[in-house]
């Protein structure tokens, strides 16, 4: 239970005003933050051992926890974590897409695009990455990219906590993750998809698309159809390569997703608390893991500049951090309050003093979201030039397949049959669950947003 002597009059007030206006409805009231200390001589509890903040879950067991306090540098490591594990899944299935769609020996295409030199010949495909990662001031993925983006400011809106956490795909066209992440969906196919009569300056040898043709002789030239384009495609035959590559790439890529963000949230948070936790479903998203924070830096200069930024706002703000206003009506502290829910995290003693805890939050959400990066079918045109026998000169092709869905772990192009559309979208879109992360501070007496159901139990007894 709390020392008497670390209750402050705001809190006895907010207890007071709540118990007499009927603000509080506890029926409602999920995880409340009790208490936010900086030192204990309690040893029952481990949590205890450390400075740490009490929640009290008011809808279950009506029963306290104490969660330990971690560094901001942790909390970093782990939303940037979060942001680049996103990053190499999606990266691991689009360029399993890719690989797998164009696995023909002697396709065409950006060396590293294609299945035989990304995959077969990985060196070529590895090296022509690096090339275009260097010009296009690129690198492979990894967290130290990630950690200058992380924001820690707190998110004022709990329906808004996914947006702008940086958990989407770059738009980068050349992978940056190594060729055998994404190689298993694929296999060479030594029969080109263009047949071979194409290569005799002849037509109708298409196997899974008639590429188009030119033939010049010193008279002119005649073209097939849609030249360049080809006559017929069969976007469900190519589809269904790519998909059936996809689902295994994919079904490897995701599992091993969910368990990095799961060791980095062990190793960065190991004391969070998981109220239901983020890997319990319920409904469009999973419960909620976290911990409260504070800031390294021994000033806590930015809580401090966030504090001379809210006063000049309302001048009451720092005597109510320190002092409290006993005297003040319930809709000034509660404006108050609201102001104190835009500090970012300080030091524990800063929370301590000013009565609000900041807490990092992690779940999972069903999103839908785009890849706007293409995916790309590099097929042949053919152009021959004939005077006593032909010479053939086949050019890349490039043709963007139909828009592909990944429900889950499994990829799914829908069927467009035989025809002569020379292009589509090319854009992939995800529907499955995303790991997210989000700051929130919170005054004591207040309830924590975000979260819902009962937290799991712990093997201490506090």
């Amino acid at each position: 239970m709390p020392r008497p002597s670390l209750l402050r009059p705001a809190l006895l007030l907010a207890g007071i005003t709540a118990l007499a206006f009927g603000l509080t409805d506890t029926a409602r009231a999920g995880a409340l933050v009790n208490l936010i200390e900086s030192s204990s001589l309690e040893t029952g509890s481990f949590n205890r051992l450390l400075n740490f903040v009490e929640l009290r879950d008011t809808t279950g067991r009506d029963r306290e926890y104490s969660v330990p306090y971690i560094p901001d540098t942790l909390v970093v490591n782990y939303a940037a974590d979060v942001i680049t594990e996103w990053k190499k899944y999606a990266d691991t299935v689009h360029w399993g897409q890719i690989t797998a769609l164009n696995n023909n020996l002697e396709s065409l295409g950006v060396p590293h695009e294609v299945y035989t030199t990304a995959c077969v010949v990985s060196a070529i495909g590895d090296i022509s990455t690096a090339i275009y990662q260097g010009v296009a001031g690129k690198t492979w993925l990894n967290p130290t990219l990630e950690r200058p983006k992380v924001d820690l400011k707190p998110r004022l809106d709990p329906s808004l906590l996914t947006v702008g956490d940086g958990v989407n795909s770059d738009f980068v066209l050349a992978p940056r993750v190594p060729s055998a992440d994404y190689c298993a969906g694929g296999s060479i196919n030594l029969i080109p998809d263009e047949g071979f009569l194409a290569y005799a300056a002849l037509p109708g040898g298409g196997l899974l698309y008639e590429p188009g043709q030119m033939w010049c002789t010193p008279f002119g030239c005649l073209t097939s159809g849609q030249y360049p384009a080809p006559s017929w495609v069969n976007w469900s035959g190519l589809g269904g390569r790519m998909d059936a590559g996809c689902n295994i790439v994919n079904n490897v890529a995701y599992p091993k997703y969910e368990a990095n963000v799961l060791k980095s949230l062990a190793l960065n948070m190991p004391l969070a608390i998981h109220w239901n936790g983020a890997t319990t479903v319920q409904g469009v998203r999973t419960g909620t893991s976290m911990a409260p924070f504070f800031a390294l830096d021994p000033l806590g200069t930015e809580n401090l500049k966030k504090v001379a930024e809210l006063t000049s706002k309302n001048p009451l703000f720092p005597v109510y951090l320190t002092t409290g206003l006993p005297a003040a009506a319930p809709g000034v502290t509660d404006a108050l309050d609201d102001l104190k829910a835009q500090l970012p995290a300080g030091t524990v003693d800063q929370q301590e003093y000013q009565g609000a805890a900041t807490f990092m939050q992690t779940w999972q959400h069903l999103d839908t979201v785009i890849d706007a990066r293409p995916i790309t079918y590099y097929g042949k045109s053919f152009w021959h030039y004939c005077l006593f026998g032909c010479s053939t000169v086949p050019t890349v092709q490039p043709m963007l397949m139909p828009p592909t869905t990944m429900n889950g772990p499994t990829c799914f192009t829908p069927p467009q049959g035989v025809n002569n559309v020379p292009s589509y979208t090319g854009t992939s879109t995800y529907t499955t669950f995303r790991y997210h992360y989000g700051v929130t501070t919170v005054s004591e007496g207040k309830e924590v947003g975000n979260v819902q159901g009962t937290p799991l139990l712990r093997t201490d007894h506090e």
